[in-house]
This record gives structure tokens, C-alpha cells and sequence, in this order.
């Protein structure tokens, strides 16, 4: 067994035993070529924590593609900005992530707004052009004159 594989390995067993580190996390993120797909299972794991490590080492270096199927049933927010900030790295799909617009919760709605602009998708900011909120309607705008991925 090659390091890569055994870096996967021992990450998968602490996510399995919920003693998931950084540490370990890291020893998979090093190598440039290594297979983390055993590792999309724990997208959706119960614990905040380890789906936060699964959203961090598929987002970097496994199919972004699972990121969003794991968008699409998150509930935690701070999970969920952790998978825009990963999915704002790709242009994958991620126009299928439009109904996380309409969240209720300001800090995913920005996180949302950040990944598409980041990812060059700010065609997929149209529908709040609309918004209740004329502060969002006017930054919206101004992203749209723009055109142009900029950081925040």
C-alpha cells in the first residue's frame, strides 16, 4: 500500500471513530495525486466536525460534483459555507446551488453570493436582483455591471 493510500485509510478509520485531527486531515491534502472518494460517505455524517474534514479534502481533492449533493442536504451553516468556499474554487454545477439565495440566513446568503461571484457565475445572481432587501439589489447590480470575480 502506497502512502497516499494509507493516508486515505487511516483518515476514513478516525472519521469511522470520530478522532478525526487536523493532523490527519493534512497527511491526505499533502500528496497531489491520491483517490479520497472512500472519504464523500462522510459528507454526510452526523458529526458537524468530520463533515466539515469530508467537505475540506473532497473540495481540494476529490469530485466537487458531491459537494453539491451535500449542499443540497446540509443544514448546518457552518458546514455549508465551508462547502460554497470550496465550490467557489470550481465552475461544477454549482448553478444548481441558486436556491441558496433565497436562505433565510444572512451569512449563508453571503457565503452563496461570494461562491458564485468567486467562481465567475454571477449570471446565477439575477433572481436577487428581486430581493426584499435594497442594499442586497443594489450590490447585486453592481456585481452584474461588473461581470468580473473579485474578492471580498
Amino acid at each position: 500500500m502506497k502512502f497516499p493510500e494509507r493516508a486515505v485509510k487511516a483518515c476514513v478509520a478516525a472519521m469511522k471513530a470520530s478522532s478525526i485531527s487536523p493532523r490527519l486531515v493534512n497527511n491526505v491534502l499533502r500528496y497531489d495525486s491520491v483517490d479520497v472518494s472512500p472519504i464523500e460517505t462522510f459528507l454526510f455524517h452526523k458529526n458537524q466536525i468530520i463533515r466539515n474534514f469530508a467537505v475540506q479534502i473532497i473540495g481540494e481533492k476529490g469530485d466537487p460534483t458531491r459537494l453539491i449533493d451535500a449542499a443540497k442536504q446540509e443544514e448546518d451553516s457552518q458546514v455549508l459555507q465551508n462547502i460554497f468556499i470550496q465550490l467557489s474554487k470550481t465552475k461544477s454545477k454549482i448553478e444548481e446551488l441558486v436556491g441558496q439565495l433565497e436562505s433565510k440566513d444572512e451569512v449563508v446568503k453571503n457565503e452563496a453570493i461570494r461562491m458564485f461571484r468567486k467562481a465567475g457565475r454571477s449570471d446565477c445572481l439575477f433572481s436577487l436582483l428581486f430581493d426584499d432587501d435594497e442594499e442586497v439589489v443594489q450590490r447585486i447590480r453592481g456585481y452584474l455591471e461588473n461581470a468580473e470575480p473579485n474578492s471580498e
